[in-house]
Protein backbone atom coordinates (compact mmCIF):
# COMPACT_ATOMS: atom_id res chain seq x y z
CA UNK A 1 0.00 0.00 0.00
CA UNK A 2 2.96 2.22 0.57
CA UNK A 3 4.37 1.66 -2.73
CA UNK A 4 1.23 3.20 -4.26
CA UNK A 5 1.36 6.51 -2.21
CA UNK A 6 4.63 6.48 -3.52
CA UNK A 7 3.43 6.75 -7.07
CA UNK A 8 1.25 9.41 -6.12
CA UNK A 9 3.54 11.50 -4.71
CA UNK A 10 5.65 11.01 -7.71
CA UNK A 11 3.05 12.42 -9.71
CA UNK A 12 1.32 14.67 -8.00
CA UNK A 13 5.21 16.12 -8.15
CA UNK A 14 4.77 15.57 -11.78
CA UNK A 15 1.42 17.39 -11.83
CA UNK A 16 2.68 20.35 -9.71
CA UNK A 17 5.60 20.93 -11.80
CA UNK A 18 3.26 22.11 -14.46
CA UNK A 19 0.50 24.08 -12.14
CA UNK A 20 2.43 25.32 -9.17
CA UNK A 21 -0.44 27.44 -8.04
CA UNK A 22 -2.89 25.25 -8.01
CA UNK A 23 -3.74 24.58 -4.47
CA UNK A 24 -5.32 21.29 -4.88
CA UNK A 25 -2.64 19.56 -5.84
CA UNK A 26 -0.63 20.63 -2.69
CA UNK A 27 -3.94 19.18 -0.51
CA UNK A 28 -3.18 15.79 -2.59
CA UNK A 29 0.02 15.83 -2.06
CA UNK A 30 0.10 16.88 1.68
CA UNK A 31 -2.82 14.22 2.05
CA UNK A 32 -0.65 11.27 0.32
CA UNK A 33 2.02 12.21 3.59
CA UNK A 34 -0.38 12.65 6.05
CA UNK A 35 -1.41 9.18 5.33
CA UNK A 36 2.13 7.74 5.00
CA UNK A 37 2.40 9.60 8.99
CA UNK A 38 5.24 12.32 7.37
CA UNK A 39 3.69 15.17 9.30
CA UNK A 40 6.08 17.85 8.68
CA UNK A 41 6.32 16.99 4.73
CA UNK A 42 2.38 17.15 5.19
CA UNK A 43 2.65 19.93 6.95
CA UNK A 44 4.80 22.29 4.29
CA UNK A 45 2.31 20.56 1.40
CA UNK A 46 -0.59 22.41 3.89
CA UNK A 47 1.01 25.60 4.30
CA UNK A 48 1.46 26.33 0.66
CA UNK A 49 -2.17 25.25 -0.43
CA UNK A 50 -3.30 27.85 2.28
CA UNK A 51 -0.86 30.42 0.66
CA UNK A 52 -2.36 29.61 -2.64
CA UNK A 53 -5.91 30.57 -1.18
CA UNK A 54 -7.27 26.96 -1.08
CA UNK A 55 -10.25 26.40 -3.24
CA UNK A 56 -11.77 23.50 -1.67
CA UNK A 57 -11.68 25.04 2.15
CA UNK A 58 -10.59 21.89 3.46
CA UNK A 59 -6.85 22.67 4.04
CA UNK A 60 -6.84 24.97 7.38
CA UNK A 61 -8.97 22.40 9.18
CA UNK A 62 -6.21 19.78 8.28
CA UNK A 63 -3.47 21.85 9.03
CA UNK A 64 -4.81 22.77 12.53
CA UNK A 65 -5.19 19.21 12.94
CA UNK A 66 -1.76 18.49 12.81
CA UNK A 67 -0.53 21.64 14.62
CA UNK A 68 -2.28 20.18 17.73
CA UNK A 69 -1.33 17.23 17.19
CA UNK A 70 2.47 18.02 16.83
CA UNK A 71 2.20 20.77 19.86
CA UNK A 72 2.13 23.56 18.45
CA UNK A 73 -1.09 24.78 20.16
CA UNK A 74 -0.76 28.59 19.25
CA UNK A 75 -0.65 27.62 15.41
CA UNK A 76 -3.51 25.50 15.98
CA UNK A 77 -5.90 27.77 18.02
CA UNK A 78 -5.51 30.18 14.82
CA UNK A 79 -6.18 27.55 12.34
CA UNK A 80 -9.28 26.22 13.91
CA UNK A 81 -10.30 29.56 14.62
CA UNK A 82 -10.19 30.42 11.27
CA UNK A 83 -11.91 26.86 10.37
CA UNK A 84 -14.61 27.55 12.29
CA UNK A 85 -15.42 31.26 11.42
CA UNK A 86 -15.37 29.86 7.26
CA UNK A 87 -17.62 26.73 8.71
CA UNK A 88 -20.17 29.30 10.74
CA UNK A 89 -20.23 31.56 7.29
CA UNK A 90 -20.87 28.16 5.44
CA UNK A 91 -23.26 27.18 8.14
CA UNK A 92 -21.77 24.09 8.21
CA UNK A 93 -22.10 21.70 11.86
CA UNK A 94 -20.33 18.69 11.00
CA UNK A 95 -18.35 16.51 12.55
CA UNK A 96 -14.98 18.82 11.76
CA UNK A 97 -16.86 22.37 13.38
CA UNK A 98 -17.17 20.01 16.07
CA UNK A 99 -13.90 19.26 16.66
CA UNK A 100 -12.57 22.80 15.87
CA UNK A 101 -14.98 23.90 18.84
CA UNK A 102 -13.88 21.23 21.54
CA UNK A 103 -9.84 22.16 20.33
CA UNK A 104 -10.68 25.88 21.12
CA UNK A 105 -12.61 25.17 24.75
CA UNK A 106 -9.83 22.95 25.81
CA UNK A 107 -7.40 25.92 24.62
CA UNK A 108 -8.97 28.24 26.38
CA UNK A 109 -9.61 26.33 29.39
CA UNK A 110 -5.63 25.76 29.78
CA UNK A 111 -4.97 29.50 29.16
CA UNK A 112 -7.31 30.29 32.29
CA UNK A 113 -9.73 31.93 29.97
CA UNK A 114 -12.72 30.30 31.25
CA UNK A 115 -15.15 33.17 29.41
CA UNK A 116 -14.24 32.03 25.98
CA UNK A 117 -13.87 28.59 27.15
CA UNK A 118 -17.55 28.42 28.66
CA UNK A 119 -18.68 30.07 25.08
CA UNK A 120 -17.06 27.26 23.59
CA UNK A 121 -18.58 24.95 25.45
CA UNK A 122 -22.19 26.22 24.71
CA UNK A 123 -21.60 26.11 21.10
CA UNK A 124 -21.59 22.18 21.47
CA UNK A 125 -25.14 22.48 22.69
CA UNK A 126 -25.87 22.66 19.19
CA UNK A 127 -24.74 19.33 17.58
CA UNK A 128 -27.14 17.22 20.33
CA UNK A 129 -26.74 13.65 20.69
CA UNK A 130 -23.86 12.28 22.17
CA UNK A 131 -21.66 15.86 22.11
CA UNK A 132 -25.30 17.58 24.07
CA UNK A 133 -23.66 15.07 27.21
CA UNK A 134 -19.88 16.23 26.31
CA UNK A 135 -21.04 20.02 26.23
CA UNK A 136 -22.99 19.82 30.15
CA UNK A 137 -20.29 18.10 31.06
CA UNK A 138 -17.74 21.14 29.49
CA UNK A 139 -19.67 23.62 30.78
CA UNK A 140 -19.15 22.30 34.29
CA UNK A 141 -15.53 22.41 34.13
CA UNK A 142 -15.17 25.72 32.95
CA UNK A 143 -17.63 27.04 35.57
CA UNK A 144 -16.15 25.45 38.71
Amino acid sequence: VSDMSLYAIYYYYKAIMTRPQDSRLWVALGTCYEKMGKGPESTKCYEKAERLRDREGVVLHRLARLYAKIGLTEKASKCFTESLARKDAEGDTGKDTAEAILFLKQYYQDKGMMEEAANYARRLYDFGGADLEKATQHIRETES
